[in-house]
């Protein structure tokens, strides 16, 4: 039999009187159509504990986010776990947290606004976590776990099954055997096959899961001048996507939204000596290794402006030829090196023998792939996109235009290879240019990608 403490058994004994429905009340809100389904399971469904919720745009759901962290923290003992793929994020919802407590009126005992962290006098606990400190900042239990921009993670069911469900557990379960710790996810989607599309349909095969959406027209305070506005402004895909919260599929194109009138430039029109560079390489054994020079403007667009790839030669041939690449591109500033994970030791030798170095890039398949397709499709009030090949790069747009996914099913996996193989085109130049525009993006870029 299991020994409950006393915090616990409080926080258990509360928790099941407090509805989320009596908060919306308490503050004289009243939900939309696309909030209203999950509070209802939230309070009304004992045999759900996991709800993921698919957001348009200015649907609310920053509102969403702190309601439910606030009618977790009038519970006594209660431990909230925000996560969210920066600290930029992050502040968001702590905001929201924080203004809905001061408006509440709610005592605070301890508030660290650096660290995104509030106590109440209750014993309640609110905590903040970007995606790359999860592991670190962690504590002994959590009540509620709450992700944000869920579709921007790179490896969140890793971090759901090894670091938080373990945290879950001790709130224990109730008597239908699910969890009494609760799980919300929020986020909006970004194609089929990605790992929040993996949770969205986990209500078909999990009881304890509930998937909802809230398309944008949803909200009746948002006026219809602002939806028409987005239809004129965003591509036909990015408005079913960030508008209509739908779930796209991509077909066997993996780069459906490269376009030839759109994603190519004329290095002749383009001044590059104030711009940046960034590398990405491919490392290959039975197959070619690859290098892209990348130039980066402080707008955060992308230009790829050379490359190499080359068949059975030795790391220092490569070495060499790398070299010529950066040497023949003028005396630009470079940024960033990225290369396959998987190479680990090819990039050992380059940085040991040659003073080459290299870091390893990320390697999430299906995130990555999103993220390369927002940048090629035109975006802004001007509607360009943020990423360009130069129109001498044959090989590179050959293989852009080619690569398909095995059996044409999308990617099945956050890694590893899900490409079809062609008999006259190997894709390393595709993955060298992954790795180097993902990792870069991810790392220093993100914050000035606009998509509105």
């Amino acid at each position: 039999m299991q020994v409950m403490n006393k915090e616990i058994s409080l926080y258990l004994e509360v928790s099941k009187k407090i509805k989320l429905q009596k908060i919306w009340e308490l503050l004289d809100m009243t939900p939309h159509s696309g909030q209203s389904g999950l509070i209802d399971a939230f309070d009304n469904d004992d045999t759900t504990n996991s709800y993921v919720l698919t957001l348009g745009r200015r649907s609310g759901k920053s509102v969403q986010a702190g309601l439910i962290a606030i009618r977790e923290m009038l519970v006594p003992y209660s431990s909230t776990i925000l996560m969210a793929p920066t600290y930029r994020n992050c502040k968001i919802i702590f905001d929201e947290v924080y203004r809905l407590i001061l408006q509440l009126e709610l005592p605070i005992k301890q508030l660290n606004k650096n660290q995104f962290t509030i106590t109440l006098e209750n014993g309640s606990s609110f905590a903040a976590l970007s995606e790359s400190n999860v592991e670190a900042g962690l504590g002994s239990r959590c009540s509620l776990l709450i992700v944000d921009e869920t579709q921007s993670f790179t490896s969140l069911i890793h971090i759901l099954e090894s670091l938080i469900g373990p945290m879950l557990l001790d709130f224990s379960v109730n008597t239908k055997g699910i969890l009494n710790a609760n799980q919300v996810f929020l986020g909006t989607p970004r194609g089929v096959g990605t790992e929040f599309h993996e949770l969205f349909l986990y209500e078909g095969t999990r009881k304890n899961w509930k998937s909802f959406a809230a398309p944008s027209h949803c909200n009746p305070l948002l006026p219809k001048a602002y939806l028409d506005d987005q239809k004129n402004v965003l591509s036909e895909r990015a408005y079913q996507q960030e508008i209509e919260a739908k779930w796209l599929t991509s077909g066997s194109g993996v780069f459906y939204a490269f376009d030839l009138s759109k994603n190519l430039y004329d290095p002749e029109e383009l001044d590059v000596s104030k711009m940046d560079f960034i590398t990405g390489h491919d490392f290959g054994t039975l197959d070619s290794t690859a290098m892209v020079y990348i130039h980066v403007n402080n707008q955060g667009d992308f230009y790829i402006h050379d490359t190499y790839m080359a068949n059975s030669a030795t790391t220092v041939k490569h070495y060499i030829e790398f070299k010529k690449v950066i040497e023949r591109n003028g005396k630009c500033r470079q940024v960033g090196s990225y290369g396959d994970p998987s190479a680990a030791q090819s990039m050992l030798d380059l940085r040991n023998t040659y003073h080459y170095d290299i870091q390893k890039g990320n390697n999430k398949v299906a995130p990555g792939l999103s993220i390369m397709n927002e940048l090629m499709e035109p975006q802004g009030l001007n509607r360009v996109p943020k990423l360009y090949v130069n129109k001498n790069c044959k090989e590179l747009i050959t293989q852009l235009q080619l690569i398909t996914y095995k059996n044409e099913a999308g990617p099945q996996t956050n890694s590893g290879d899900p490409f079809n193989k062609h008999k006259d085109h190997h894709f390393d130049l595709v993955q060298a240019l992954r790795y180097a525009i993902v990792t870069h993006y991810r790392q220093n870029l993100a914050a000035l990608v606009v998509l509105a």
